[in-house]
């Protein structure tokens, strides 16, 4: 009687162990499909995407140009089980006919949000590029166009709106992006050139006009804003850019939270996802030599993974975001895909650990039935 108590217990322990010991391996999957499973949780359904779970009724035009890019770039606009079967797809045929309609909408206004525009046709064109069938009206590129041509200041620069006479960088980085997608000419590329490089401060960064104080966006608009018209290195004082980019990076190995990160102020507490992915950028089109401790940047931001919902999160005032947002997961996949070319890290599988305690319910309930039903049968043997 003893020993079948003690052959019990043994066999009890060792389903136990073995059971926990496999659980990790069954729940793994892989950032990358965390990620898609998140967007798709935002996604809302022939509208586009809303910017997080938490929202998931507001639809953003920025988010949505994201997931959308995000999603083709992994081949998962259509999502398929391992049998090959669809089990979510993005309506690739009705969503660019509601996009077009609000790109339209906004450009036949008095004066539309040239940030909107953008967004909305960075994602009609990509819906054009994975359907056959869809193709970006003609007259609706003509309107954008014209709207942005509207937008061209004296200096150079272009402005927010058709009521405004101030050129700001980040509406001229929106209008040169513009003019990219409809592969049309600049208006004048000499002088737009020489009012971004007008707008460079003492210390290496750059303003969002002339005379104004540098900001880590604004750098990173001024960046791209010469990589899209000629060539990053027509800029001047590079190195003091970098030096600039660079100063907002935490080396102190003994802060956790934000060792490797970038802080988007002088006054920030906390290195965020955005600043980060600005910094990097900006850095890596002048001169991908300079980005320092990359490999610490890389663990800082997949430590920015939030597993509650797949996406990536920013810690804020010492606590961390309950809900993550495409555009910082769309920052994050950016500067995976700039410091780990192979994606190594991104087809690493990790376990979820908010499931261990359903799993451990679930599992402790079974392992309790099987093991009163050996009893029971036992007994009834002995019988």
């Amino acid at each position: 009687m003893k020993t079948s108590k003690i052959r019990m217990l043994i066999i009890f322990t060792l389903v136990f162990i073995i059971t926990f010991s496999i659980i990790p391996s069954v729940l793994a999957k892989p950032r990358k499909t965390y990620i898609t499973d998140f967007l798709y949780e935002c996604e809302i359904e022939d509208e586009g995407f809303s910017n997080s779970v938490e929202n998931n009724d507001d639809v953003s035009e920025e988010a949505t140009a994201y997931a959308l890019e995000i999603l083709d770039e992994f081949d998962l606009l259509q999502k398929k089980d391992l049998f090959g079967t669809v089990e979510h797809e993005v309506n690739t045929t009705d969503l660019p006919e509601d996009l077009e309609d609000s790109a339209k909408s906004k450009a036949g206004s008095g004066d539309p949000d040239i940030y909107k525009l953008y967004f909305l046709l960075k994602s009609l064109e990509l819906l054009e590029d994975t359907n056959k069938d869809y193709e970006v009206s003609s007259s609706l590129k003509s309107k954008i166009n014209a709207f942005v041509d509207s937008l061209l200041q004296n200096g150079g620069g272009y402005a927010a709106s058709k009521t405004s006479t101030s050129a700001t960088m980040a509406s001229t980085y929106f209008a040169l992006k513009i003019y990219d997608l409809l592969d049309e000419d600049y208006a004048s590329k000499s002088i737009t050139k020489t009012w971004i490089t007008s707008c460079q401060n003492s210390d290496g960064g750059y303003g969002g006009s002339i005379d104004s104080s540098s900001t880590i966006l604004n750098t990173y608009y001024a960046i791209l804003s010469m990589d899209e018209i000629d060539d990053v290195d027509e800029l001047s004082g590079k190195d003091s850019t970098i030096d600039y980019l660079q100063s907002f990076f935490e080396d102190n190995e003994n802060d956790a939270d934000n060792y490797g990160g970038y802080y988007p102020d002088d006054d920030a507490e906390n290195t965020m996802i955005s600043s980060t992915f600005y910094c990097i950028m900006g850095i890596s089109l002048i001169d991908d030599g300079e980005l320092q401790d990359e490999e610490e940047t890389l663990k800082w931001i997949l430590n920015r993974q939030n597993f509650k919902d797949g996406g990536f999160k920013d810690i804020d005032d010492g606590s961390e975001q309950k809900y993550s947002s495409v555009v910082n997961s769309y920052y994050a996949l950016e500067i995976i895909n700039l410091l780990d070319a192979d994606s190594v890290s991104l087809n690493e599988e990790i376990f979820m650990v908010e499931f261990n305690y359903w799993i451990l319910v679930g599992l402790l309930v079974a392992i309790g039935v099987v093991a009163v039903a050996i009893i029971i049968i036992r007994r009834k043997r002995r019988i």
